[in-house]
C-alpha cells in the first residue's frame, strides 16, 4: 500500500524525509507551545514543499463574540461552516451554551473553557481557538489553509490541513 503508518517519538527529528503526508490526530491539545512548537518543526524540517500536515484536535469557539482577527487566508468547510458569524474571527457560531449562567450575559459559552483548563491543570495540554492554533502552527512552518469543522460548539475534532511555509 501507499499509506504506511508509524510510531515515532515525535520529540526526535522525523525520520521519514519529504512524504506527501504526515497526519497527527490529538497530539496537539496534549501539550503546552512550546512543546507543540517542538513536534510540529520537527515535522517542517522534515517535509518536502509538496508535503501536506493533516491533523485533528479539537477548536473551540471563543467565549465571547469577537471581532475579526488573522485567520484570512483559511478556508472553512464542512456542515458547521455556514454558522460563522464576524467572519473568520470567530468562524465556530456564538451560540448558546450547553452551560447558560445567563441570558443577559454577553459570555455565554464557558464550558468548553473550563474543560480547557483542566486540560492545562491535570496534563499541561489545552484546547485551542481557532486564531491561537493559526498562530502555533505559523511559528513552526506550516500554513493552516482549511480547517473541516462537523460541528460548532467544539465538541468534536475539527480537520485541518496546512502546507510547508517558510519557518519565521
Amino acid at each position: 500500500g501507499k499509506v504506511k503508518f508509524q510510531g515515532h517519538d515525535f520529540f526526535t527529528p522525523q525520520p521519514i524525509t519529504k512524504p506527501d503526508v504526515f497526519f497527527i490526530k490529538f497530539i496537539v491539545h496534549d501539550w503546552p507551545d512550546h512543546a507543540c512548537l517542538t513536534i510540529l518543526r520537527h515535522l517542517r524540517e522534515a517535509a518536502g514543499p509538496k508535503t501536506r500536515l493533516f491533523s485533528m484536535d479539537k477548536i473551540i469557539p471563543y467565549t465571547c463574540e469577537t471581532k475579526a482577527s488573522d485567520e484570512k487566508g483559511v478556508a472553512i468547510v464542512g456542515p458547521a461552516a455556514g454558522e460563522a458569524k464576524n467572519g473568520l474571527g470567530n468562524v465556530l457560531s456564538y451560540l448558546p451554551s450547553v452551560l447558560v449562567i445567563s441570558n443577559s450575559l454577553p459570555c455565554k459559552r464557558i464550558l468548553l473553557n473550563y474543560f480547557s483548563s483542566k486540560m492545562i491543570a491535570v496534563l499541561n495540554g489545552q484546547e485551542r481557538s481557532l486564531q491561537h492554533t493559526v498562530t502555533l502552527y505559523r511559528k513552526a512552518g506550516w500554513e493552516i489553509y482549511k480547517v473541516y469543522q462537523s460541528e460548532s460548539q467544539g465538541q468534536f475534532a475539527s480537520q485541518m490541513e496546512a502546507r510547508p511555509v517558510a519557518i519565521p
